[in-house]
């Protein structure tokens, strides 16, 4: 967890002068759980991400061999 003592968060939906200041004028407190959760997600990557992963890529080839086999028949 974060050890930080004064924050503030900024939250805008796009990415334009307007709103980001909208954003800066109206500060919000850090959702604590939201920060729990972001640690959880990169532990859980850290430790299984490369094998989902390689288990995705093996599906993609698998599907792009037989999409090509399949054009070519």
């Amino acid at each position: 967890m974060l050890k930080l003592k004064n924050y503030e968060r900024f939250s805008f939906n796009e990415i334009s002068k307007k709103a980001v200041e909208k954003a800066i004028e109206k500060p919000a407190g850090l959702d604590t759980k939201l920060v729990e959760v972001q640690e959880t997600r990169r532990i859980i990557d850290c430790l299984y991400g490369v094998e989902l992963k390689y288990r995705e890529m093996r599906k993609w080839i698998k599907n792009l061999n037989i999409n090509s086999w399949k054009k070519m028949n």
